[in-house]
């Protein structure tokens, strides 16, 4: 019983890593990257980084004098409206620290010139009404 139960072990932890295999090619094509490193070194930083903003939200809270008895739509926006620069920073300086900034640079002045352009046709199609 010990060895088939043993077997079958080794055989998902086979099948485990011919995913993560398979997932490491798919990702190396679409973010243009050569190495596996590369990979996890991202993984890692988007990782970390969505923890630290956790972190974060204490401060954030009392800078801004939110405690318990704020209202929750308050909390929320604040939250929501600090959590998109905090997270976008933090990948910048932990991508910097694992050798990825170059990488996340990209990404980030991609992200600003899609939001940037849905502002400017959001704008011009307020004006022409």
């Amino acid at each position: 019983m010990l060895i088939v139960v043993h077997r079958i072990e080794l055989l998902f932890i086979y099948h485990l890593c011919v995913i993560v295999k398979k997932l490491f090619e798919r990702l190396k094509v679409k973010w243009e990257i050569r190495s596996n490193w590369d990979v996890l070194a991202i993984l890692i930083v988007f990782a970390i980084s969505g923890s630290s903003i956790l972190f974060v939200k204490p401060i954030w809270y009392k800078m801004f004098g939110i405690t318990e008895a704020t209202p929750t739509w308050l909390r929320w926006l604040v939250w929501t409206a600090m959590v998109f620069p905090t997270y976008q920073g933090f990948l910048l300086i932990y991508g910097f620290l694992l050798g990825q900034f170059k990488f996340f640079w990209a990404k980030e002045k991609a992200m600003y010139h899609a939001v940037t352009a849905l502002f400017k046709k959001l704008s011009v199609k307020k004006n022409q009404e």
